[in-house]
């Protein structure tokens, strides 16, 4: 897959809802941009952290939502203007593999063959919630635990 250097460019921060919202206007989005849903590496303030870019409803722009912790680790406030780069997202999954996971499947290939079949949400979803672990004891316990949860989820959906 192409790489392609990261943009950079003004942004305001909005709210909606609960979180954080930047708005990219559509003639700012880099080359790589679809406009459709896609994964990308956002830059802010010297964080860098893998979201979506979804598109605006009736709009060619195109939106990232900001949890708090992104929030947080960003240093982004409502209402300011900030600067922002976007950079394609070619990793596997749209999001890292923390160490402790890869370690623990590659003594479980069956397992990793299970979780790379699994609907590409599943797959960030289990790997934010390891990621997300303080200790390295809660993240080994959250990598059992996920290997576990990988197998009943590959099972139920076979059996459907």
């Amino acid at each position: 897959m192409a790489t392609h250097k990261s943009k950079a460019f003004v942004t305001e921060v909005g709210e909606q809802y609960f979180n954080l919202q930047l708005t990219i206007n559509a003639k700012q989005l880099p080359k790589f941009v679809t406009g459709k849903l896609q994964r990308v590496l956002a830059t802010v303030n010297g964080f860098t952290f893998p979201c979506a870019l979804r598109p605006v409803k009736g709009s060619k722009d195109m939106y990232i939502t900001l949890s708090k912790d992104k929030v947080k680790k960003s240093k982004v406030e409502a209402n300011t203007t900030i600067v922002i780069s976007l950079q394609e997202d070619n990793s596997e999954f749209g999001f890292p593999v923390p160490e402790e996971f890869a370690e623990y499947l590659s003594q479980e290939p069956e397992t990793m063959d299970m979780f790379k079949q699994l609907p590409a949400g599943y797959q960030r979803g289990f790997l934010h919630y390891i990621d997300s672990a303080k200790t390295l004891d809660t993240r080994i316990k959250r990598c059992i635990h996920i290997g576990s949860r990988i197998r009943e989820e590959f099972l139920k959906r076979k059996n459907k």
